[in-house]
């Protein structure tokens, strides 16, 4: 009887040894390209951040200036119409029988009054602003003069808050020989938060509101007080 060798197998579980490994390589140089790639894609987000972030504040500041100064403009208009009897006689001039000034007088009592009216309109105002949506061409966001208001909008969500704290100013200035003008004013220091994206920032703004105006021409006027 012929008996045959049988060869052994062992070289081809070597083969099928070497095969798993080289696919264990490969999973896991796979991982690795992945998370490398995962790491360049934040550190590129995070760079673009710190460049864009300036500029977008910058952006946000100027339209929450804009809507602040809107809104404040708006109301004092809106008061000065609805009371225009409490702006009519802040100031009282005394005269001879000749027409000549002799004293100016401010009414302070109602001044305070109109002031303290007024600071409550523009906060109501302030109050009421609504949230804005903006949209930034990613031109502008680079800098570059030739680029723009090119490319698409970079949005973004502005939410102005603002409160208004008020002071009553008096003045008088000299516009010319024998020309005299007192004018009562309201001084507005306006606070804003505002909100850009989550992200909170303080800004601070003044206004100045007339209340009342008196030209006197001739000789200036002996006496100048406050009253009320």
């Amino acid at each position: 009887m012929r008996y045959r060798r049988q060869c052994p197998r062992r070289p081809l579980r070597l083969r099928l040894t070497r095969r798993r490994r080289r696919g264990k390589h490969t999973g896991l140089r796979c991982t690795q390209w992945a998370a490398l790639l995962l790491t360049v894609i934040l550190l590129l987000c995070r760079l673009l951040e710190l460049r864009f972030d300036p500029i977008l504040d910058e952006l946000a500041e100027y339209e929450a200036r804009a809507a602040v100064a809107q809104a404040v403009e708006a109301a004092a208009q809106r008061h000065a119409r609805q009371n225009a009897g409490a702006y009519a006689g802040l100031y009282a001039l005394q005269t001879d029988a000749a027409g000549q000034v002799l004293s100016v007088t401010a009414d302070t009592a109602a001044m305070n009054a109109v002031r303290l009216s007024l600071a409550t309109a523009v906060n109501a105002a302030l109050k009421a602003m609504p949230a804005q949506k903006l949209h930034v061409p990613f031109g502008t966001l680079t800098g570059f003069s030739l680029l723009n208001s090119l490319g698409p909008g970079w949005p973004l969500s502005l939410q102005p808050e603002g409160y208004a704290e008020s002071e009553l100013e008096e003045s008088a200035e000299s516009v010319a020989v024998n020309r005299v003008r007192y004018t009562a004013a309201v001084r507005l220091h306006i606070t804003v938060n505002m909100v850009l994206d989550g992200k909170n920032r303080v800004l601070y703004l003044d206004s100045r509101i007339p209340l009342a105006s008196v030209l006197v021409s001739g000789e200036i006027p002996l006496y100048y007080g406050a009253g009320g």
